[in-house]
């Protein structure tokens, strides 16, 4: 209803409120007027029709008491003279078994059986065209009979209808008063609101604020127009000063437009200079990642050498004794006079030679193996299937040389079947690193301390855990310790590599992660984090 009346013009909606409104007076007025009078009217007729019953059955007691049914029957004639009163009748009740039975009539006698139905209705209904009203009889306090009434209801509801009619007629009146009324308004009110339609439309097409509403009147819709004229004179004033402005825009923007294109051309140069810097600087980055790979694996070349130079050396000065004892033997053997004696403190010489020669070498020949694993994998990019535990025991194996120098013990605690698809260079890497600076920065020469590495499944995740009971890493520190080229042994000839080598390799290589754990009391903590996928097992 809202949206309707929202989309009527303003002529149609003065129209249809003054309507209303006159007619919702007029029904306001005359309705309750109306209603007031039929009702009394019904009252009156219900009273009046008690009041006669009443009086019947009083006068009628005593001839239904004697059985006097003649006069009753003339008492109820009388009733014709009463324009309402259409029938009458006298029921008589039995003294003995209650019963009733009609006594005397006028007009349609009402049944015992209507009797009862019209006695069990609580209220009495004027819809039909009559009504019938009962009273009892009574005679020494006892009900001897009831007086019913046939009651005449036509004329009541032509007052009814005529109160209706009237009703409708003063509301009709006040329509056609309305419609009139609202003529004369809507040529009061609308004509001032459509010049300003007229006036707004033309300004809003034609984009013309020179344009102005004509005043017709002083009242409130006069001021209306004559706001409306200022308002317009402001919009005018606005426009040239906007189109001042935009010229000035315009002129500003050819100014603006010549220096971007200086400022762009500067910034394209700045951009190149930057580019080729950071490109240089990558290009150095990754030269000094190689270098320290590269001096890693120097370092492990001269230490295994060292290592191998051990057992080579005691070999041969093995071979030399055994040299010797086969020449004290030559010279006895062939002249005859070799004791049994003789051989057999030469035979125990040359079994502890062949012994002590073969530990060397096998144990030379296990330094190579280790060696050649480790600097392989570490200069090789590919993939391949190893078992965890022991590549990291062989990775330990060739920085034994620099572990002897130190009073450190190294645990490997790790699952002697976890086999991993991976690089096992990266993990030569890592771990070469992360030994190395806990050997350099974790202990000082003379301390006595341990190194741990842990590693375990997670569901799909392969955790790893190292540890050292060192110096640890202060909180400042850790802030930075993965920055490129961020070391605090410098004077020592640190690149500051190490870590951001590690970091680069776990994250990128291995597609994991790893974090610095500054919760532990001593030493430093990193958990190595390896996504399962990444690395699946398998056996060999």
């Amino acid at each position: 209803m809202s949206k309707w009346f929202s989309k009527l013009t303003f002529q149609r909606k003065v129209l249809y409120v003054i309507i209303a409104v006159s007619i919702l007076a007029v029904v306001v007025s005359v309705t309750p007027q109306q209603i007031n009078i039929v009702t009394q009217q019904k009252e009156n007729l219900i009273t009046q029709s008690r009041l006669q019953a009443k009086l019947i059955g009083q006068i009628s007691a005593a001839g239904i008491s004697f059985e006097q049914t003649d006069a009753v029957n003339e008492l109820l004639a009388s009733l014709k003279v009463s324009p309402n009163i259409l029938a009458a009748t006298i029921l008589k009740r039995d003294e003995f078994t209650q019963e009733l039975s009609v006594f005397a009539t006028f007009g349609p006698s009402v049944s015992v059986e209507n009797f009862n139905k019209i006695i069990d209705q609580s209220d009495l209904d004027l819809g039909e065209e009559h009504a019938y009203i009962f009273e009892p009889i009574t005679l020494d306090g006892s009900i001897i009979g009831y007086t019913v009434l046939t009651v005449d209801l036509k004329d009541l509801h032509n007052q009814v209808f005529n109160s209706v009619f009237l009703t409708i007629i003063a509301v009709a009146s006040a329509l056609a008063i309305a419609f009139y009324i609202s003529n004369i308004a809507q040529k009061a009110l609308t004509k001032p609101i459509e010049i300003l339609t007229e006036t707004t439309s033309k300004v809003a097409k034609e984009q013309d604020y020179g344009l102005r509403a004509e005043v017709i009147s002083d009242d409130e819709l006069g001021m209306l127009s004559r706001s409306f004229n200022r308002m317009l004179d402001e919009l005018e004033r606005y426009d040239l000063q906007r189109k001042e402005q935009e010229d000035e825009i315009i002129r500003l923007n050819q100014s603006l437009e010549k220096k971007v294109e200086m400022r762009t051309n500067e910034l394209k140069n700045a951009n190149q200079k930057l580019t080729d810097s950071l490109q240089q600087l990558q290009n150095t980055q990754k030269q000094m990642v190689e270098q320290e790979k590269m001096a890693s694996l120097g370092s492990l070349v001269a230490g295994v050498a060292h290592e191998i130079n051990t057992p080579i050396g005691i070999g041969i000065t093995a071979i030399s004794h055994l040299e010797h004892i086969i020449s004290e033997l030559e010279e006895p053997f062939y002249q005859g006079k070799l004791s049994k004696s003789n051989f057999e403190n030469a035979l125990r010489n040359l079994k502890e030679c062949h012994n002590l020669v073969f530990s060397n070498l096998e144990r030379a020949a296990q330094l190579v193996k280790s060696f050649k694993m480790v600097a392989v994998d570490q200069s090789s990019e590919e993939k391949r299937l190893f078992n965890l535990k022991n590549y990291l025991s062989d990775v330990i194996t060739s920085l034994r040389p620099e572990l002897r120098k130190t009073n450190l013990t190294l645990e490997l605690n790790v699952d002697a079947s976890l086999f991993l698809n991976s690089f096992p260079g990266a993990f030569s890497q890592i771990f070469t690193n992360l030994i190395m600076n806990s050997i350099i920065h974790g202990f000082n020469p003379s301390d006595t301390g341990l190194i741990l590495i842990s590693a375990k499944l997670e569901e799909d995740t392969l955790v790893i855990d190292y540890k050292d009971s060192g110096k640890g890493i202060s909180a400042d520190i850790s802030q930075k310790i993965f920055d490129p080229f961020f070391t605090t042994n410098r004077d020592t000839g640190g690149s500051g590599l190490g870590t951001h080598i590690i970091y680069n390799l776990v994250t990128q290589a291995l597609n994991g992660s790893i974090e610095l754990d500054n919760s532990a009391e001593q030493g430093a903590h990193f958990i190595i984090m390896i996504p399962w996928e990444k690395v699946k097992a398998g056996t060999v």
